[in-house]
């Protein structure tokens, strides 16, 4: 089928044709601001990480993937055909045999995360038998939930473009869809229960929306179809929402277990609130999540879970809030863009659309229930979905340009360009400007200062065995924490109930033994967010030393404390404290135990 703007008569210009002009405005201007959002918060996660020079190795990928997309779109447009996208559709499903192919041979099977499923591991073991040892040892592996990640998007643009190729040249066409088979025996290897419902989402949404943009644009059961898969998708989007607010109801998705610890994923997404809450302008930096988890929220001197286990979640703590509306604007223009391929587009830019689609709805699927491909070196292969989505909207561009140039004065086609896209580009722009206008949002941002002084201050220095607790630092002032403490203290002159302000003044000063202070504080900031873990741990932990058992015990009985808090704050008061207050932590640690 041809773009419409190829099938109208000369005049007058079709009013369905100047929406879909319109509608292509739109989405460009939504594209390109949208990335410039998350180019600019990424700077911000290197200029905030206590890690400089990993966060600035983690935008390099970034970037180069984001660069990739957008230079995968402009050629697109400006040149006939769609070859650009179709090659690198191609390319994707090469490379996800080639990395499928790695992964098999990489991966220690006898140790690996498959174990999970026991025949998984049986088939992970034959290979392994057989397969030529290539002494990459255990530092040359990939994760399997990395190459799950990873796999997935290449897979679905592969698809596409083994069948953009068919009518071009067979032989390319058949290397391609055996390369599609070739890295769904890694996928499946990887078990990754995630990965696979998004390649199952993608493709139900691709394989429907081809139908209902072609053979099923008039079939009465077309209504019911689009109400089914609006069903699916907001049933996705409300099961994490469900999990996030009632990890007790968490469902299939939140039920699963968070990395290799015991928590549950919701149960971690739930304790990641509050250092988004910390964080939410800048974002805590691009690399030492997993240093922040252990400093900030489970209380631990060792690291626990490297990323959120959520795509967005992950962003959100890295790039702060305005990173996550870049990205969310950035797959929003991307998703439209394959909207108008499926509608408007001919038979290559449909099927191109339809690989690009399993892709982008299989990545933002798995992306609920995990983070690994944001978190990893192979952050690059985040993008190659928006490229080609890009891609194909920047060819139906080309065609409406034409049409313009043959039907449309200067002044008509200015406005059809410039009004749509400032329509598209300013939303998210404007959702930022809202975050900072938002009641209390002067206080937010002078604790969101002040946490990522304290967070520079103390993770650039903290090392372990050399410090055995994060507290020693405070302790010892081998640190300055003033900056950070001012900073804490004019965001509770701006605004009394800032969470953030009150928790951590309460844990600086429980480290330093001010347990008078350290209640004030900490009580201030259980009754203004009563489920925040870390508020919880170290309240109980003041009312033990204080001698007031039952209430420690109450509040530790109410979360997982299985990491070994509780003992490493028992080992801490047997360093600083006097034989009474041990007496009274140990006892309080029993009552909670019980």
């Amino acid at each position: 089928m041809e773009p419409v703007a190829e099938r109208l008569p000369p005049k007058p210009q079709n009013n369905k044709t100047t929406a879909s002009i319109s509608w292509l405005a739109v989405i460009s201007g939504l594209a390109w601001s949208s990335a410039a959002i998350f180019v600019i918060t990424g700077l911000v996660g290197v200029f905030v990480a206590f890690d400089k020079a990993g966060a600035l190795n983690r935008f390099a990928l970034l970037m180069a993937g984001l660069f990739a997309a957008g230079a995968v779109a402009w050629l697109n447009g400006a040149t006939r055909g769609e070859g650009a996208a179709g090659f690198t559709s191609a390319g994707a499903g090469w490379l996800a045999a080639a990395l499928g192919g790695y992964f098999l041979l990489a991966s220690d099977w006898s140790i690996g995360g498959a174990v999970k499923f026991a025949f998984i591991q049986r088939l992970g073991l034959t290979i392994q038998q057989t397969q030529p040892d290539l002494g990459l040892g255990i530092d040359g592996a990939i994760n399997s939930n990395v190459a799950a990640s990873a796999l997935l998007p290449l897979m679905g643009l592969g698809l596409g473009g083994a069948v953009w190729l068919w009518p071009r040249r067979r032989s390319l066409a058949w290397l391609t869809g055996a390369a599609f088979v070739l890295a769904a025996i890694p996928l499946a290897l990887t078990a990754s229960r995630g990965a696979w419902l998004g390649l199952g989402v993608g493709l139900l949404a691709a394989g429907y929306l081809w139908w209902r943009t072609g053979a099923g644009r008039a079939n009465p059961l077309r209504y019911a179809g689009d109400a089914a898969l609006a069903l699916l998708l907001l049933g996705l989007a409300g099961s994490f929402v469900i999990a996030l607010v009632r990890p007790g109801f968490a469902g299939p998705l939140g039920s699963l277990p968070a990395g290799g610890s015991a928590l549950s994923r919701a149960s971690l997404w739930r304790d990641t609130l509050p250092l988004i809450q910390d964080y939410r302008f800048t974002g805590s930096g691009l690399t030492g999540t997993a240093e922040i988890y252990s400093a900030y929220v489970f209380l631990l001197h060792v690291n626990f879970l490297t990323h959120a286990h959520n795509l967005y979640l992950q962003i959100a703590l890295a790039q702060g809030i305005p990173g996550l509306i870049g990205f969310a604007g950035m797959a929003l223009a991307a998703a439209g863009g394959l909207l108008l391929a499926f509608i408007h587009g001919n038979r290559d830019q449909r099927v191109l659309a339809a690989g690009a689609l399993v892709a982008l709805t299989g990545l933002l699927t798995h992306g609920l229930v995990d983070a690994a491909l944001y978190a990893s070196r192979a952050a690059i292969f985040l993008f190659p979905a928006f490229g080609v989505a890009w891609a194909l909207t920047a060819s139906l561009k080309r065609v409406a340009r034409r049409h313009e140039r043959r039907h449309a004065g200067d002044a008509d086609r200015n406005r059809g360009r410039v009004w749509p896209t400032l329509a598209g580009a300013l939303p998210p722009l404007a959702a930022i400007l809202l975050l900072f206008l938002l009641p209390g949002s002067r206080a937010a941002f002078l604790a969101n200062l002040g946490a990522v002084s304290q967070t520079n201050a103390e993770l650039s220095v903290y090392r372990w065995p050399v410090w055995p607790l994060q507290d020693e630092l405070r302790l010892t002032q081998a640190v300055d924490l003033e900056p950070a403490i001012r900073l804490y203290s004019a965001a509770l002159y701006a605004k009394p109930d800032n969470v953030t302000a009150h928790r951590r003044i309460g844990q600086i000063a429980l480290s330093v033994g001010n347990l008078d202070l350290a209640r004030e504080h900490l009580e201030h900031a259980h009754a203004l967010a009563p489920g925040q873990r870390p508020t919880g741990e170290m309240l109980g932990e003041v009312y033990a030393v204080q001698g007031d058992t039952e209430a420690a015990a109450q509040l530790w009985r109410s979360m997982d404390t299985s990491g070994g808090q509780l003992d490493a704050r028992r080992w801490w008061w047997a360093q600083v404290g006097t034989e009474e207050q041990q007496a009274r932590l140990a006892a309080a640690i029993s009552a909670a135990e019980e």
